[in-house]
C-alpha cells in the first residue's frame, strides 16, 4: 500500500470518527434538552392553583385586602369610631354580612352554607347537624318575636362592629369573627343591637360558615 493510500485512509478514518462524535454529542444534547423540558413541565404541574373567587349564597366573593395581614383581635370595622364596613375588602365579611341578613330574614337556603364542628372529620367541620339547625331557628324565632315581627316581615341588618379573632379555636383553621349588628324592622328608625360569632371556611372555591 502506497504512502498516499495510507494517508487517505487515515484522513477518511478521522472524518468518520468526527462525524460519529458529533452525532453522539447531538444525541446527548437532545436527550438533555428533553429531560430539561420534562423537568420544567413537572415544576409547572406542581404549582397549586390559587383560588381568588369563591361562591356562596348564589354570589361570587373576592377580596381587595388580605385577611392574613390582619392581627388577631383587631377591630376591622367599628361604626362608633367612624370605621364603617366597606364591601369588597374582605370576602369573608361580605359573605358573613349576606349570611346574617339572610338568616334573620328566614332564608332557608343559608343552611346549605352552614356547618357544624365534627372531631371525626379530617377538616374538623361537616354539614350542619339537625340539632344545630334547630337551635339557630329557635334563637331566630325568639329574636323576631321580641321585635314583634311576623313571618315574612323584613328585618334590616347593618354591620356595626367586626372583630377579627384569628383562626378558629376549635379547628385552628378558617377565620373567626365577633360581629355586632344593628337590627330593626323595615321602616323603623330605632335599632337594637345583637352579636354573633361567625367562623368562615374555604372549601375549594366555596365559602361555608359556622354561626352561633
Amino acid at each position: 500500500m502506497t504512502i498516499k493510500k495510507i494517508s487517505l485512509l487515515i484522513i477518511f478514518s478521522i472524518i468518520i470518527l468526527n462525524i460519529a462524535g458529533c452525532s453522539s454529542k447531538s444525541s446527548n444534547d437532545l436527550s438533555k434538552n428533553e429531560e430539561n423540558i420534562q423537568e420544567e413541565q413537572k415544576v409547572v404541574e406542581e404549582i397549586p392553583e390559587v383560588i381568588t373567587s369563591f361562591v356562596a349564597l348564589g354570589k361570587i366573593y373576592t377580596s381587595s385586602k388580605n385577611l392574613s395581614e390582619v392581627k388577631a383581635n383587631t377591630d376591622i370595622y367599628d361604626d362608633q369610631l367612624s370605621k364603617s364596613y366597606v364591601p369588597g375588602e374582605y370576602k369573608e365579611l361580605d359573605f358573613a354580612n349576606d349570611l346574617l341578613y339572610a338568616y334573620v330574614n328566614q332564608n332557608q337556603e343559608i343552611y346549605n352554607n352552614l356547618i357544624s364542628f365534627d372531631e371525626k372529620s379530617e377538616s374538623g367541620i361537616a354539614p350542619i347537624t339537625a340539632e344545630d339547625k334547630i337551635k339557630l331557628q329557635s334563637d331566630l324565632k325568639y329574636l323576631r318575636e321580641q321585635m314583634k315581627l311576623l313571618d315574612g316581615e323584613t328585618m334590616v341588618l347593618k354591620l356595626d362592629k367586626v372583630t377579627y379573632r384569628g383562626k378558629s379555636s376549635k379547628t385552628n383553621k378558617g377565620a373567626s369573627f365577633k360581629i355586632r349588628v344593628a337590627i330593626s324592622a323595615a321602616g323603623d328608625y330605632s335599632a337594637a343591637w345583637n352579636s354573633y360569632n361567625v367562623e368562615v371556611y374555604e372549601e375549594g372555591n366555596k365559602l361555608v360558615a359556622h354561626l352561633f
